[in-house]
């Protein structure tokens, strides 16, 4: 797994699977999601998108499929979800 820690990440498409970010700030980001492993302690995101792709993708359409709903916590942050 990389690791990541105390980077501000800012404007940029960031691949987060099989990483570790840690005390990271991430900002402006369009954040991709393909389903493996990833972990954040300390880090947190502002006015970043979502996108999910290959078996992340698979995963929220089979839930969706239950009658789940994608509904982010946002906390006051904006917050954008895309599934292609």
């Amino acid at each position: 797994m990389n690791v990541i820690e105390g980077k501000r990440i800012e404007g940029t498409a960031l691949q987060v699977d099989d990483t570790y970010f840690k005390g990271c700030h991430i900002r402006d980001c369009e954040i991709v999601w393909g389903g493996a492993e990833v972990k954040w302690e300390g880090t947190t995101w502002e006015s970043c998108r979502f996108t999910f792709v290959g078996q992340a993708n698979v995963i929220l359409q089979v839930m969706r499929g239950f009658g789940f709903k994608v509904i982010p916590p946002n906390e006051g942050r904006e917050i954008e979800v895309k599934v292609h």
